[in-house]
């Protein structure tokens, strides 16, 4: 993960990958629940399309997600398009695996449903009650904001409205 390569020296918990994985002290990476990737190839071949179709976008492989960034692309109107036209063709994938989408900062994110940065949070700050730092820049960070408690700082980067404390 990105984090270890940045961070990884330093006696610290990370959650990441939308609260899909997390690493104790130890440095070791846990993912909390199983789960089954089955869907990977399928999805992955309809964000390919999008991939090939769109120059500049691309595709990002997470632990448990697939993701279509498409903020680069050279045209940004066909990439709207393409991004409408997949959507609709992953809703059928979708229901039936239980998978959910995210849209966030131009991009689209497939992932097991039931897990948020939210619940992920509200589950470690059960299980270890230490101070946590959360800080991000995301639609999907609010259901972080929102679950965590009085022991934890939360941070939006950016100017729009939050349930962070902190802009």
């Amino acid at each position: 993960l990105t984090l270890d390569a940045w961070l990884g020296d330093l006696p610290l918990c990370f959650v990441a990958e939308h609260g899909f994985v997390y690493r104790g002290k130890t440095g070791q990476w846990h993912l909390p629940s199983p789960h089954q990737h089955t869907w990977k190839p399928v999805v992955h071949s309809l964000l390919q399309a999008c991939a090939a179709n769109n120059p500049g976008s691309f595709i990002e492989e997470k632990t448990v997600s697939l993701a279509w960034h498409y903020r680069i692309a050279t045209d940004r109107a066909g990439a709207l398009s393409s991004l409408r036209e997949l959507q609709k063709q992953l809703k059928p994938i979708v229901a039936q695996a239980r998978l959910r989408i995210l849209t966030g900062r131009m991009v689209l994110e497939v992932q097991p449903s039931g897990t948020t940065k939210g619940t992920s949070a509200a589950r470690w700050l059960r299980q270890h009650p230490y101070y946590m730092l959360a800080a991000g820049d995301d639609i999907t960070d609010e259901d972080l904001f929102k679950a965590t408690t009085k022991n934890a700082y939360t941070i939006k980067v950016g100017s729009s409205p939050s349930s962070a404390m902190l802009h």
